[in-house]
């Protein structure tokens, strides 16, 4: 009776470890590169603190079309508008759900993480804030997030922004589910 044939363990490894190589290089691609589905031009930027429930500082890993420096920036989040951190005009306390918006954009964005951002027509805002849109690296769309679960208000402004009539559905889905603000502040 014949023995089956043996495999040579030296050509075992010449596929093992290009197979291996390859799987490590589409983890480390991937886990670099933002999700497909965000629209061009976005630049990716590090979060370094959340200020509210749509204000940040971020720091652009490299010079781009949309921060142009490396140095840390203010951003707004383009078409929402939270609840304020220290009362608004009025001064005094947080607004009401100004807490929760914040720690919510804190879970989408958390203080060291990167995320994908992008302009639209009006750069800046009066407070030299950059106004941007911004995306996690699975593709989540931050600003329609946060309108979504009632976190934020519609924010509109002139020209018309990009994303307007998909974070004003958002705004809508939640004040008529009464999530967040729309079901715990008078609004």
């Amino acid at each position: 009776m014949r023995e089956p044939p043996r495999r040579d363990s030296k050509a075992i490894l010449i596929w093992i470890v290009p197979i291996t190589l390859a799987g490590l290089l589409g983890w480390w691609y991937w886990s670099i590169h933002p999700d497909p589905d965000m629209p061009d031009g976005v630049q990716e930027v590090a979060v370094r603190s959340i200020q509210g429930g749509d204000t940040m500082e971020v720091a652009a890993l490299s010079a781009g079309r949309v921060i142009a420096t490396t140095d840390m920036v203010r951003v707004q989040l383009l078409g929402i508008d939270a609840p304020d951190m220290g009362g608004g005009s009025g001064g005094g306390g947080p607004q009401c759900w100004a807490e929760k918006a914040r720690a919510e954009l804190g879970e989408l964005a958390p203080q060291g993480s990167r995320i994908w951002v992008i302009g639209d027509v009006q750069a800046v805002d009066d407070k030299g804030r950059r106004l941007l849109y911004a995306w996690t690296r699975d593709g989540v769309f931050v600003n329609a997030r946060l309108a979504e679960s009632g976190s934020a208000r519609l924010a509109t402004a002139a020209p018309k922004p990009k994303y307007e009539m998909e974070i004003s559905k958002k705004v809508n889905e939640a004040r008529q589910a009464r999530r967040g603000l729309w079901g715990a502040c008078a609004n």
